[in-house]
């Protein structure tokens, strides 16, 4: 146990003397960040003392990482300490460090998934300076913001606290994003995946319109799973069966480190990844472009002699393909989104990736 920390909000700004300090974290008395405690935050030294008629909080909490409002963040940040509870028990607060937005609160994802693994302990968000007298350290077992892989224990712990998954789909799930905004970044010509899919006898699923009991079951009990890389990357391979079978289309040439060491992070199971880029627009940054908002169209007959020789589908050759004049029909539905930013005039980066097996 460490006593006397001082909590800092994550992306907070609080100025001491002449300097202005973003970063949030746990330091020491001495102004020391603590580095155990890390997460992805930044650390530095500052001046505690500036930082004492603040909040204070006597009670013996466990550090449970960083909360955001965010769905895959959430699966990435907030539930890598968790396991501790395990010889900690119930009643020990769980001390997550946040934002100073007044928007977040407890709610949604967090509520949701914990009250799914039945945790009981009170929850406190690090939203202003914060005075902790005794902090439980505990391994950080994922956190795909800074490399670290999924560990097995946390997984095991996770699943011992679930009902029994019990699920509303069949074996063969497609994963859509078909429905998002265009500006959450998409593939076009999606909605012709689904239609040959649908043929090939899977399910589209929209994980946006079910609960996180109905998404986990789903992904437990499939065989196999395609899927538009997404947000339900996170959660997918938390609680992906062992042996499920996963091709993941990816729908930007170039992974983040997050996204990449989640893709390593499946339980039992080794994912295809699928890169059949025709062409990328992305700030027109090219074929090495991370940013998720990007818009990516396929080589479909690519895509579906993949699937074929993976045992995915049948027949690729009967398989849907959108037309040029059908995917420049999307092109100009994209362009035309207010919240959509890019330039999608010609001149978009054009090449292709092969897949990894």
């Amino acid at each position: 146990m460490q006593k006397g920390l001082l909590a800092l909000p994550m992306a907070a700004s609080f100025q001491v003397g002449s300097k202005k300090w973003l970063q949030g974290g746990l330091y020491h008395n001495s102004g020391v960040f603590e580095g155990s405690l890390r997460d992805h935050m930044d650390g530095g030294r500052l001046d505690v003392q500036a930082y004492r008629a603040v909040r204070a909080i006597s009670d013996e909490v466990l550090f449970a990482g960083v909360m955001q409002a965010h769905f895959g963040h959430f699966f990435c940040e907030s539930i890598s300490r968790l396991w501790a509870l395990e010889v900690l028990g119930s009643k020990a607060p769980l001390v997550y460090i946040s934002n100073n937005t007044p928007s977040l609160g407890l709610d949604g994802t967090p509520t949701e998934f914990f009250n799914l693994i039945g945790l009981k302990n009170p929850i406190i968000l690090v939203r202003e300076p914060t005075i902790l007298d005794g902090v439980w350290n505990a391994d950080c077992l994922f956190d795909p913001m800074v490399g670290v892989g999924l560990h097995p224990k946390l997984r095991d712990w996770l699943l011992s606290r679930l009902p029994t998954p019990q699920s509303k789909f069949g074996p063969k799930l497609y994963i859509s994003r078909s429905a998002m905004k265009p500006s959450k970044g998409r593939i076009m010509g999606e909605t012709f995946i689904e239609q040959g899919l649908q043929r090939a006898g899977y399910q589209i699923m929209r994980p946006e319109d079910h609960s996180l009991a109905d998404q986990i079951a789903a992904y437990w009990q499939a065989e196999q799973i395609i899927l538009s890389e997404s947000s339900a990357l996170h959660l997918m391979a938390i609680f992906c069966g062992p042996n499920t079978n996963i091709a993941l289309i990816k729908r930007r040439p170039a992974s983040p480190r997050a996204i990449a060491t989640v893709e390593t992070s499946f339980a039992g199971t080794k994912p295809h990844y699928i890169s059949a880029f025709r062409a990328f627009w992305n700030h027109g940054l090219g074929l090495d472009a991370q940013d998720g908002r990007g818009v990516a169209v396929l080589d479909f007959s690519y895509l579906w002699q993949y699937l074929a020789d993976h045992e995915f589908i049948d027949k690729p050759r009967a398989m849907p393909h959108p037309d040029e004049a059908e995917i420049e029909k999307e092109r100009l539905e994209v362009a035309a989104d207010r919240d959509f930013r890019f330039d999608l005039e010609p001149g978009a980066k054009y090449g292709r990736k092969r897949s990894k097996n």
